[in-house]
């Protein structure tokens, strides 16, 4: 089989054969003038291989012939071996123990990560990309949102088709780098994690473990891009999470969005339910790629059949475009640490506007520091009304910072006001 891709760095086309016999698995460029029918020709047949590609592996994650893969079951360790099993057809270096997996006891859970690397060259291997999806589910749907507990959950979108980005974008990366001659880039490692649906533990593993893969400390790491639900673009949009977390996201998604025919939906909230939010912890910059809820979520109707998978290749396209971007940019991205209250938050149903009320405060918090307690209910942000908690979490990340911020609540139906302020 071979795999055609139009390198621009050399103006020439790249032809990769792809053979199971003799030596001929390596890439051969020439410098020879190539016409545009060529170039067609090269594009729409890498185009065919990703798909085909993507298109096979969430079939086999997410297909009927895996019963169950939730932490811990048959059905997670026979995905185990199948991840690996590819990372070894791509050639990627086993980055732990030299070992394709990082297994630990974690909240008193065995946690599986399978884990590849592409090592870096000149004077920025050391310092490391990171690019995950989880491939756990919830299994027989003890987490669903239905009344069909007991049934497998097959979990298409969620998250067999981050799972298949993750296996697609390395293997177009490899491909990439072997035929480039940079003499500085970063490394990159590639996760697929375990026990997100439990708890974000297989990522928390990893951002708390650095150290497994040889890999100094979160300072050294220039970014984490976390891949969850990306197989149900919609009017070709996709969201990108988290652009708040470093000054260049902007910027850089301008140019990797070059002729990818998505709608992007910029956001710069975090969105803490996925794996990216193992990483923010460490102070991190993330990038979180979602389609978006569906009714479908967490339920037996997550299926193969529903997966757009034009609308996923172009996500991990442009997620590419990303990647290579920043394992070559000279300097590390600006963090921008995102403001956060510190609070738990629930809304109060039984009031007659959903006033949000308070159901637990972190310590060394804004919320603590500034004197809000469980119970409390917000009212007013700087004299307008809180519509709801999606409205305060707008109205937190759009905050200033170092500036004082006039919060109304009511505490044991009394209103006051406190005021608020967000640093660094």
């Amino acid at each position: 089989m071979y795999k055609f891709k139009w390198n621009n760095k050399l103006g020439a086309l790249a032809v990769i054969g792809i053979l199971a016999m003799g030596n001929w698995a390596q890439t051969l460029a020439t410098d020879t003038k190539t016409t545009q029918t060529e170039k067609s020709q090269a594009a729409q047949a890498a185009q065919a291989a990703d798909m085909a590609l993507y298109t096979r592996v969430i079939t086999n994650i997410a297909g009927k012939k895996i019963p169950n893969r939730s932490n811990g079951t048959v059905g997670n360790k026979m995905i185990q071996r199948y991840l690996v099993g590819h990372f070894k057809e791509i050639a990627l270096t086993p980055p732990c123990d030299e070992k394709f997996t990082q297994e630990h006891i974690y909240y008193e859970k065995k946690i599986i990560n399978v884990v590849g690397a592409i090592p870096g060259v000149g004077q920025l291997k050391d310092q490391w990309l990171i690019i995950g999806g989880h491939y756990d589910h919830i299994g027989s749907g003890l987490l669903g949102m239905g009344n069909d507990t007991g049934k497998i959950y097959p979990g298409a979108d969620d998250n067999a088709s981050g799972t298949a980005g993750v296996i697609l974008l390395s293997k177009s990366i490899k491909e990439q780098v072997d035929i480039m001659d940079d003499a500085n880039r970063r490394s990159i490692l590639f996760c697929c994690f375990d026990a997100e649906e439990i708890g974000l533990f297989g990522s928390k593993m990893i951002a708390d473990n650095l150290a497994d893969f040889g890999i100094k400390d979160a300072g050294s790491v220039i970014a984490m891009l976390n891949m969850d639900m990306i197989g149900r673009v919609r009017d070709k949009e996709i969201h990108v999470f988290a652009t708040g977390t470093a000054k260049q996201w902007n910027a850089i998604l301008d140019k990797a969005s070059i002729g990818i025919d998505l709608d992007i939906q910029r956001d710069t909230r975090i969105f803490g339910q996925s794996d990216h939010a193992s990483f923010i912890k460490h102070d991190i910059p993330v990038l979180f790629f979602n389609s978006g809820l569906h009714k479908d979520f967490h339920s037996t109707r997550d299926t193969v059949d529903k997966i757009n998978f034009t609308g996923a290749v172009k996500t991990v396209n442009l997620i590419e475009n990303i990647a290579l971007e920043l394992i070559k940019r000279d300097q590390m991205l600006s963090k921008i640490k995102p403001n956060t209250l510190g609070v738990g938050m629930m809304d109060n149903k039984n009031r007659a506007n959903d006033i949000l009320q308070i159901s637990s405060i972190a310590p060394d918090s804004v919320a603590a520091k500034a004197g809000l307690q469980k119970g409390d209910e917000l009212l007013q942000w700087q004299g307008k009304p809180i519509n709801n908690f999606k409205h305060l979490r707008l109205l937190i990340n759009q905050a200033q910072k170092d500036t004082n911020i006039k919060l109304t609540i009511q505490r044991s139906g009394k209103e006051m006001s406190i005021n608020i302020r967000f640093t660094g």
